[in-house]
């Protein structure tokens, strides 16, 4: 060799690249590591740099070299495992490292060293409990990228099992974060986990309680977009726009080969950014779905609420696990509530926390008897005239969210008091007793008193306990299949006007019948005066009546109008006898016969009319059922022929387009769908805090809160210019100069303030929808 090596790290970067040139020096060197190795393991001692340097250059270099090394990882591994507590943090971390340096170059079975690993959390020693936490769930995700190794998650599972009952806290605390973890990256998201995960409510060390709590109450909101995902995503946005740019080049400009490779490259990688995409959907079932016997579990974990120890903010969590397990398994845990009821006191600290709980563990099979005691102790501590009016807004509040899940849980005496509260002064206190009545109103308006009930409210019918209504198939499934219904929903979430054939024809037919009606409406006052004129004249104006009918007489019979009115006289003199001999018992029926007259005038003159109007009619009678026919075969042929599973997305177009298609209806403006609906809940039933606090006025600052408020709005107000200038810095730029102290007149004419006059209705909407990501993720 014609360089002198001078340290380990020079001879692994020469061992790299020519491994057979410096296999001496690497035997020399394995020989002095298996010695050092014999004194270490006999007493370790402080003295570690030169061994742990002998490790790390091993482990680099044991790729060059595997059937010397064969043995290697083994010894590292025992050494671990039997030394970890005697050894020095940093060493242990760098033989930590070199285990991991190995199992990525697949020289270390994967399951004996995540077995080591988890045995390693029962050291203390923080950095390396992180080091192995993150290595372990990326080798898991890396492990079950392409498809799932089943075999090997079953025994991760199994040995995450024995570790949840650990002796070592800290080991079943760190087991328990890796599974939690792994679920929150749809890594390990099957029932399983879910179950092994839920054994750590009974666990007796609070910090294990609180976070598997925790997990199931979404507090640390285990569901949520990782950083990874994030980037997954704005990779497929770039894909996107960057396939858009280039085929809208190709499409305008010279057909080069440069631009033919580049739309060739961008559309393989679209494809590529839309299949990692289309791999990674999964379904998204809340934890608290999967958990086996939930009724069981339930009890048990009601036991478990009464005998503990806990906090009482502890508590109050457990509380609000037991009354989500209840709604969404729809149990029946009629203990839980008559324990809930000793807390109803307007003085408990976080009761208005409780009186979430207590709404949200209602349902529809709970016994309505086993609530209505509940619900008289709310109206009698919260909503009475002595109670403050966030104290009766929070109370009505609650008992309406309750009767929209349980509406058997009121009775109408109740209910007509509560309702009286609406006149109150109170914005909040008003508003929460206009939401009960409005709820009842809609819904159940049998049980409001007759003059509360409102016009046109159709009652669904107060189902008896126990009773459901079973719907067939899908509720709006139709709407999907709904063309114009769909189009106006795009439209309005593109934010355009939407304008359809079939409004204007409403338009022009209800107009049609509007004049139909005037018409007819005109006619008959106009026949009623004159008979009214006739009555009263007694038929002695003869002549008048005669030039009246006359306008109704035919052209072709001209030649026999003289002999018309001659024989309509003699008729008329023969009724007005036979008129004063029978009095005025028969005046009612001359008056009907004398109308069907008129009619039959009436019919007479307007025959074409009647039969281009009947015509008219027959075309769009066949024109109309067309499109429901259709949307009810398409319908049909995806409830027999195509079975499909709806997405997630679909689902919740649905309920748009159920909330769309009641706007129109009512005639209203269409208002997007939140997460959370008026009755504060969300799909999984959630029922928050604040939701029940209603409208209130906000607080009055203490003294000390307002000087202070004060103070923080001086500080870039007052001081010397030097002192400002310190503060924000020595100079500003031209770009803030200009925006600042420049005339808005003379930036008409530049670039940036013309873009925004030019920008097309597309870059617009792009616009509007990055920044409403950018409000929706927090940043601005």
């Amino acid at each position: 060799m014609g360089t002198r090596i001078l340290d380990l790290l020079q001879l692994q970067n020469l061992t790299k690249r020519d491994p057979s040139a410096y296999k001496e020096e690497f035997l020399l060197q394995y020989q002095h590591y298996l010695t050092q190795l014999q004194i270490f393991q006999l007493k370790p001692t402080k003295e570690f740099k030169h061994f742990s340097q002998l490790v790390s250059y091993l482990s680099h270099v044991c790729v060059c070299y595997p059937k010397e090394l064969s043995e290697f990882p083994k010894q590292i591994s025992d050494l671990l495992e039997n030394n970890c507590n005697n050894l020095e943090p940093e060493l242990r971390k760098i033989l930590a490292k070199s285990l991991i340096l190995m199992r990525n170059r697949n020289l270390l079975p994967q399951i004996q060293m995540l077995s080591l690993f988890f045995k390693l959390f029962r050291v203390h020693d923080k950095p390396l409990r992180s080091l192995l936490y993150s290595h372990i769930v990326a080798d898991i995700k890396n492990t079950n990228l392409k498809q799932k190794n089943q075999k090997l998650n079953r025994t991760l599972q199994n040995f995450m099992f024995t570790m949840m009952n650990d002796d070592s806290e800290i080991a079943s605390k760190m087991s328990l974060k890796v599974m939690i973890e792994l679920f929150r990256k749809k890594i390990w998201h099957d029932t399983k986990t879910v179950n092994v995960i839920s054994n750590g409510v009974f666990s007796k060390n609070s910090k294990i309680l609180i976070t598997t709590l925790n997990f199931f109450l979404h507090i640390d909101n285990p569901d949520k977009p990782d950083e990874e995902e994030e980037d997954e995503a704005i990779k497929e946005k770039r894909a996107k726009d960057n396939f858009r740019k280039k085929s809208l080049a190709h499409r305008v400009g010279k057909k080069t080969k440069g631009r033919i490779t580049r739309l060739a490259k961008s559309k393989v990688d679209l494809k590529k950014a839309k299949q990692d995409e289309e791999n990674k959907l999964q379904p998204n079932f809340p934890a608290i779905e999967l958990i086996h016997d939930p009724q069981g579990y339930c009890d048990k974990l009601f036991n478990v609420l009464v005998k503990t120890t806990e906090k009482f903010e502890t508590r109050i969590m457990i509380m609000n696990f037991i009354s989500r397990l209840i709604y969404v398994h729809k149990l029946m845990v009629y203990n839980f509530y008559p324990f809930l009821q000793k807390y109803l006191q307007p003085h408990q600290k976080n009761i208005t926390y409780l009186l979430a709980v207590l709404a949200q563990s209602c349902h529809e099979l709970v016994d309505p008897d086993v609530l209505k005691p509940l619900v008289m102790t709310i109206a009698k501590y919260f909503v009475n005239d002595g109670c403050g009016s966030d104290v009766i807004a929070i109370g009505l509040n609650t008992i309406r969210s309750i009767c929209s899940r349980c509406p058997l849980a009121i009775d109408t005496v109740l209910l007509a008091d509560l309702i009286q509260y609406r006149e109150k002064k109170e914005k909040g206190v008003a508003m929460a007793s206009k939401s009960l009545l409005q709820f009842f109103k809609d819904n159940y308006p049998s049980m409001l008193p007759k003059k509360e009930r409102g016009k046109n409210k159709t009652d669904i019918g107060l189902l008896a306990f126990g009773h459901q209504k079973v719907s067939q198939g899908i509720d709006g499934l139709d709407l999907l299949m709904d063309e114009e219904l769909n189009a106006r929903l795009d439209a309005i979430e593109a934010g355009e006007e939407f304008e359809s054939d079939d409004d204007d024809d409403d338009d022009d037919d209800d107009d049609d019948e509007e004049g139909w009606e005037d018409v007819d409406t005109v006619n008959d006052d106009n026949e009623s005066g004159d008979n009214d004129d006739d009555d009263e004249e007694g038929w002695e104006d003869v002549d008048t009546a005669d030039d009246d009918n006359s306008e109704w007489v035919s052209d072709d019979d001209n030649d026999d109008e003289v002999e018309g009115e001659v024989e309509g006289e003699e008729e008329e003199e023969e009724e007005e006898e036979e008129e004063e001999v029978e009095g005025d018992e028969d005046e009612d029926e001359w008056e009907e016969v004398e109308g069907e007259e008129d009619e039959d005038e009436e019919i007479e003159g307007d025959e074409d009319d009647d039969e281009e109007w009947e015509e008219e009619e027959e075309e769009e009678e066949e024109i109309k059922p067309t499109k429901k026919k259709q949307q009810k075969e398409k319908v049909e042929v995806l409830r027999t022929d195509d079975i499909k599973v709806l997405t997630d997305e679909e689902l919740i177009r649905i309920r748009k387009l159920r909330i769309l298609k009641e706007a129109r209806e009512n005639n209203k403006q269409y208002e997007d769908m939140d997460q959370d609906d008026e009755n504060g809940e969300n799909v999984h039933g959630l029922i928050r805090p604040e939701d029940l606090q209603g409208a209130h006025k906000k607080k009055k600052e203490e003294k000390l809160e307002r000087i202070a408020r004060a103070k923080e709005g001086r500080d870039g107000g007052y001081g010397s210019k030097a002192s400002r200038r310190d503060k924000t810095g020595k100079s500003t730029t031209n770009e803030y100069k200009a925006k600042v102290t420049k005339p808005f007149v003379l930036t008409l004419k530049t670039k940036k303030v013309r873009g925004k006059s030019l920008k097309s209705f597309r870059d617009k909407q792009i616009g509007q929808r990055e920044h409403s990501a950018r409000q929706k993720r927090g940043r601005h």
